[in-house]
């Protein structure tokens, strides 16, 4: 079965450097979103209209509900199905590499058919994997995912 009474939203308790590094990376991966962006010869303007939109407009009150949704709920949801049920399962059948592997891949894959996404979802995917293998919580992952998204509105 997969599902018993440890699968629930439970945050294990784990040393503070994850969620440093956590934190760390949710800001840094958007500068590394840049590059991938030039390496794969895509632009935001684009596949993006994230450049058109002021702070001011991102946080009015219309669109305060997809702000939320965009930078807690999707984040927090994602890092349960994909770390929690997905990456925990697969690592108590087939070990830590692969399951970190497969994990990222579904996640990426969760992302179609946005070839501009899925790039760059990859890689945040497999930071997040990592995290949540190394520091063996959920909790490292939700703060890296959230960082993330939230750092693609609130950085140039």
């Amino acid at each position: 079965m997969f599902l018993d009474k440890k699968s629930t939203i439970y945050i294990n308790k784990t040393s503070l450097k994850y969620y440093f590094l956590a934190f760390f990376f949710g800001f840094i991966y958007v500068y590394f979103q840049n590059e991938l962006l030039n390496i794969f010869d895509f632009t935001y303007s684009k596949n993006s209209n994230l450049q058109d939109i002021t702070l001011i407009e991102l946080f009015s009150k219309r669109n305060i509900s997809s702000l939320i949704g965009i930078i807690i709920i999707i984040p927090i949801s994602e890092e349960l199905f994909f770390r929690k049920f997905i990456q925990k399962n697969l690592k108590n059948e087939y070990g830590s590499m692969i399951a970190i592997l497969l994990a990222t891949l579904l996640f990426s894959l969760g992302h179609l058919p946005d070839l501009y996404q899925i790039l760059l979802v990859v890689f945040g995917g497999l930071i997040s994997a990592i995290l949540f293998n190394q520091s063996k919580s959920i909790g490292p992952s939700f703060i890296f995912h959230i960082t993330w998204n939230l750092s693609v509105f609130i950085l140039p």
